[in-house]
């Protein structure tokens, strides 16, 4: 079973918000609030684990239930492909995020990336662009799947 807190912020800024990875620069963004994952927004990105839990602190969350259920002794550690993480955004807040290895790798690029402030704008409208195509190709392939269907009923 496929785990739904995955890519997720868990707690803090951005709480229940899907981690994505940018379609058009590598990097990770927040999805649905046109924040990307860059050393321009983000002061640190630190790992939790069990000697760093119990001194974070986001939102009072209990990070090992929040973060792996009650069996939250794996805290932190990589689990499977897997990470624990906590931003510090440049705005003094913090997020709780759980992510794969393809988002993780895409949130170290941008922690070394530079992005002008014009190049991100280009990659959110971008972004933004490619997902509509997206929905427009799922539209369509779903309206001519409901033709054929309807042709051989």
């Amino acid at each position: 079973m496929a785990d739904s807190t995955l890519n997720t912020v868990l707690a803090g800024r951005y709480e229940k918000s899907r981690i994505v990875v940018s379609l058009t620069s590598g990097v990770a963004r927040i999805a649905g609030k046109d924040m990307l994952i860059t050393k321009n927004n983000v002061e640190s990105v630190s790992p939790v684990n069990e000697s760093t839990a119990s001194t974070v602190s986001v939102g009072g969350a209990a990070l090992g239930t929040l973060a792996f259920g009650t069996g939250g002794a794996a805290l932190g550690k990589k689990t499977g492909s897997q990470y624990l993480l906590e931003i510090k955004w440049k705005t003094g807040e913090t997020s709780l995020i759980k992510v794969d290895h393809k988002v993780y790798e895409a949130i170290t690029v941008g922690m070394y990336k530079t992005i002008t402030e014009s190049e991100e704008q280009k990659i959110k409208s971008d972004d933004k662009s490619n997902a509509e195509t997206s929905f427009w190709i799922a539209v369509a392939i779903g309206v001519v799947y409901a033709f054929f269907y309807m042709l051989n009923s």
